[in-house]
């Protein structure tokens, strides 16, 4: 196998402005990173290989979108066509132009989602996939209101609308053993939406109880979609490992329980907000919610960066970059961004050994950078490249990383 050399680049490899390191050669072979060494030894090339320059430029890991819904087609047929394949390949191709070289998935199409979480496991050119599987609903609940109203068939392969908790407790034994990583859970009652808020069928507290109780026992983590600060103290109560939204119906002093913020923090409850989505989607609790992530952040809650793509006006990758860009105007600092988005991104996912830092031995998901993303996160937008399993999948046009940029579509990743 030969190397890639990336020559005298700046590491963005701590949680703070410290945490750049100057004038490094990142050494790339098999998928993975083999070494950092000082660039002023010029180390010399071992075997075959490339080495490309690059002075000046800023290298992070790729980033981790903690909250997307891959398979959405937004419409009532989801036959497995070749334009549904097309619609996975794009969602993949734009997370990875924006620097997304991960993905989890919180709600979609399990037999399809699971057979491109495989698929991205053997190529670059889509990004590594976390499967939640379909959402844990009340019957008639969110989403079967509102997102995929009308849409039997969507509803039927996205959704389990739970009644009781031996269905449930079944229900997670069998997700257990199709191989999902999480299972999500919708908690609330609250639907908002972009003119209107509405009431919708809710989990009873059993169901809710049985169904993390299960979870846990097949070892795997539960995360809720919760809207208001009742929702959130139920979900924390039945052991959630997850928040998702959070708190955005309710006043900012909803976030700020002594007792719910004690719980968030010893157990290291991950927040995703979600705020590029809330722009989109229901723009009037905007403010709302970002004075509520910015006080548990405050507070000194794990604060997860997930953008909801798949929903309308929320692209794949660009709606991270949002994301990011919307936690910073909410007063959260860059390098507690970028950290939510990488290293403790990966630790959440339970892939901490692998993912999210720049260290021999992790895979080499890369992105390169024009301008320092500690300084503001909107320099997140400035890609020269992107590499995923060392194998450069984007670039700007006029970039040297160009000519690495491989031509292989990204469709066969889905296929």
């Amino acid at each position: 196998m030969s190397y890639t050399i990336l020559r005298d680049v700046c590491l963005v490899e701590g949680a703070s402005q410290e945490g750049i390191r100057k004038g490094c050669d990142l050494w790339l072979r098999g998928g993975s990173i083999e070494a950092i060494t000082d660039s002023r030894a010029r180390l010399p090339l071992r075997g075959e290989g490339e080495e490309i320059p690059c002075s000046g430029l800023y290298c992070l890991p790729g980033l981790i979108d903690m909250h997307t819904h891959v398979t959405s087609p937004g419409e009532e047929r989801i036959e497995e066509s070749d334009d549904f394949r097309r619609l996975l390949a794009e969602h993949g191709r734009q997370a990875l132009g924006a620097g997304v070289t991960t993905l989890r998935d919180l709600g979609g199409w399990p037999e399809v989602l699971l057979r491109l979480r495989a698929g991205a496991a053997r190529s670059p050119f889509f990004p590594n996939l976390v499967v939640a599987g379909p959402f844990l609903t009340a019957p008639g609940g969110h989403p079967t209101i509102g997102l995929f109203h009308g849409l039997s068939a969507l509803r039927r392969a996205a959704t389990r609308e739970l009644s009781e908790p031996e269905q449930a407790r079944a229900v997670v034994d069998q997700l257990a053993a199709s191989g999902v990583d999480f299972i999500k859970v919708v908690s609330t009652a609250c639907l908002i939406v972009p003119q209107e808020e509405a009431q919708v069928p809710k989990l009873r507290p059993e169901i809710f109880a049985a169904i993390v109780a299960a979870a846990h026992a097949h070892g795997l983590k539960v995360v809720a979609h919760t809207m208001t600060a009742a929702d959130v103290r139920e979900a924390v109560r039945v052991g959630c490992d997850g928040i998702e939204h959070g708190i955005v119906c309710d006043a900012v002093e909803a976030a700020c329980e002594p007792e719910l913020l004690d719980q968030l923090r010893e157990r290291q409850i991950c927040y995703v907000p979600t705020l590029a989505a809330i722009e989109q989607l229901a723009p009037r609790f905007l403010e709302q919610a970002m004075q509520n992530a910015r006080r548990l952040a405050e507070q000194g809650v794990l604060i997860g960066v997930g953008s909801d793509a798949g929903n309308p006006g929320v692209p794949f990758g660009a709606g991270l970059l949002r994301e990011c860009e919307l936690l910073f105007a909410a007063g959260i600092p860059p390098a507690q961004i970028i950290a939510g988005a990488t290293s403790c991104a990966a630790e959440q996912l339970g892939r901490g050994g692998q993912l999210g830092r720049l260290s021999p031995g992790y895979q080499a998901d890369l992105v390169l950078l024009r301008a320092n993303p500690l300084e503001h996160p909107g320099h997140l937008r400035q890609i020269e490249a992107v590499f995923k399993a060392g194998c450069c999948v984007a670039a700007r046009p006029a970039s040297v990383f160009r000519r690495q940029h491989p031509s292989a579509s990204f469709q066969e990743s889905v296929s």
